[in-house]
């Protein structure tokens, strides 16, 4: 294609493009921004566009959304303004009128447009960084939050514009110790940036299901704390959407009529999601999120008031500017694989993934930001995200280092489990937790106590060995045990003294 190629001119409607074409300009009749299909943005890859709509408000929305499909494809993209905004929409027809009757000839006025063209305003891809920086920017002028929940937020806001390119939607976990603490604010923040805002605190589940499956909307739900501790039949269809809208295909089935009886009908609940709430979130759905711990500001940190009116005005463009950005990476974040860092477990994986395809996809230092950001929320000590049962697997391992005869009565593992600080074992329910329940828990790893003597006595009680299979399968490599290799252990009990 050659550099001095002229330029395609894009015009609004098929009188437009037969004026330009009858005095040789090259042009394409498209129709208003309605019909527009972003599809059709592949047609002008590598070519010179030149954008020219009615001058109108229509006219140049219609142009600056077109703008955004096809920035990423072209070669050069401008937009010419023909004359300020007038009512009646002044095109390209009537432009060209008005230099004939000024008496120029066709191959003067096509010399115009070319030169006109040249000069138009140029339409370049967004700066993936400065637009995350943007977004940081204003999330912190009304809330108060860390540098890692920041850019998290940064990206999952991104992330919600280019949604159709991902398998997968990580959620956010907007939580806090008492009420006060700005998530209400986070989620009014939230609501003017993201795609397809549907903020929320309760709704029935029929409109909750079929809005989803409709709309695939960014669900901000707040008070989420009093959802899932309500109503029972709210709560598990909540939980539902929750956990089946984590990938795409999730999907939940509801009863509709089918004349005097009923059949089932499979929803999408597919979407990306928020959910604010005070104290801890079902592990379900706090597995499949990146939390975002909100506290009480003190005296000294400062936000400005929010003032919905005057924040739409600055959130407005800035939007734009994501929705453009999306548009412009799309393509490349469906069958992006990002490197995930290893000290993330697979499920904290999967929610980063999509994340971190965006930083790549940006590149510079965001990618660090990303896995720094990824590794302070996400990486998180097993007791924090695992189940019961494996916090004490954890904990056993810890009872078990150093004790050289690799076995120990349920009285002494319970009373070294109490002795642990920050677990749950010495105040179950007010007093030590039980034997019973010690079975209970380990009964679904295959471990159970037997009745073994130690010395003269003989007692329920627990062997090392038969931990070693679920200490492997289900903890990460302890960092640094006092553990006798058992080897080792094996010679030391071999010795006659």
């Amino acid at each position: 294609m050659s550099e001095n190629e002229g330029y395609l001119f894009l015009v609004e409607g098929e009188p437009d493009a037969l004026t330009a074409t009858s005095i040789g300009l090259a042009a394409v009749a498209l129709p208003g921004a309605q019909s527009w299909q972003e599809a059709w943005s592949e047609r002008f890859r590598d070519r010179r566009v030149c954008i020219v709509f009615d001058s109108d408000a229509a006219g140049r929305g219609a142009a600056a959304k077109v703008a955004k499909d096809l920035v990423s494809k072209t070669r050069e993209l401008r937009i010419l303004d023909l004359a300020p905004p007038r009512e009646d929409g002044f095109d390209l027809s009537d432009r060209v009128a008005e230099l004939r009757a000024e008496g120029l000839v066709t191959e003067q006025i096509v010399g115009l447009f070319e030169l006109w063209a040249s000069r138009a305003s140029v339409i370049e891809p967004e700066d993936g960084a400065a637009l995350l920086s943007a977004i940081v920017n204003f999330m912190r002028r009304y809330v108060v939050l860390g540098d890692a929940e920041l850019d998290a937020i940064a990206f999952w806001i991104v992330h919600t514009h280019a949604f159709a390119a991902a398998e997968a939607t990580p959620y956010l976990a907007i939580t806090s110790a008492e009420k006060a603490s700005g998530k209400t604010r986070l989620l009014e923040c939230l609501e003017l940036l993201v795609a397809r805002a549907w903020l929320t605190g309760r709704v029935t589940p029929a409109v909750l299901t079929r809005k989803i499956d409709a709309e695939e909307p960014t669900l901000l739900l707040d008070e989420s704390d009093a959802a899932f501790g309500g109503e029972k039949e709210y709560a598990e269809v909540l939980r539902g959407i929750i956990n089946t809208g984590y990938r795409r295909g999730g999907k939940t089935s509801v009863a509709v009529p089918a004349g005097r009886s009923f059949e089932c009908l499979d929803l999408s609940t597919f979407s990306p999601k928020a959910i604010a709430g005070i104290g801890k979130l079902p592990d379900t759905v706090a597995s499949r999120s990146i939390p975002i711990r909100l506290k009480r500001r003190t005296a000294q940190e400062e936000v400005e008031r929010f003032r919905r009116r005057r924040v739409e005005r600055v959130a407005a463009p800035l939007r734009a500017r994501i929705e453009a950005f999306a548009t412009e990476i799309g393509h490349a974040l469906i069958d992006a694989e990002p490197e995930l860092p290893d000290e993330l477990g697979d499920r904290a994986a999967d929610v980063w993934e999509p994340l971190l395809a965006i930083a790549h996809a940006v590149g510079g230092w965001w990618v660090e930001r990303a896995e720094r950001a990824a590794l302070a929320l996400s990486a998180h000590d097993a007791s924090e995200d695992d189940t019961l049962g494996v916090r004490l697997l954890g904990d056993l391992r810890q009872v078990f280092a150093g004790v050289v005869e690799g076995r120990l009565a349920t009285e002494a593992v319970i009373e070294r489990l109490s002795a642990i600080e920050e677990a749950p074992w010495a105040d179950w329910y007010g007093k030590p937790v039980t034997p019973r329940k010690i079975a209970q828990l380990l009964r679904p790893y295959g471990i159970k106590p037997k009745t073994i003597r130690f010395g003269e006595k003989i007692s329920n009680g627990y062997e090392r060995a038969a931990f070693t299979e679920a200490w492997e399968r289900y903890l990460s490599a302890p960092e640094d045990t006092h553990e006798m290799p058992h080897a080792l252990e094996a010679a030391h009990e071999e010795l006659p003294f």
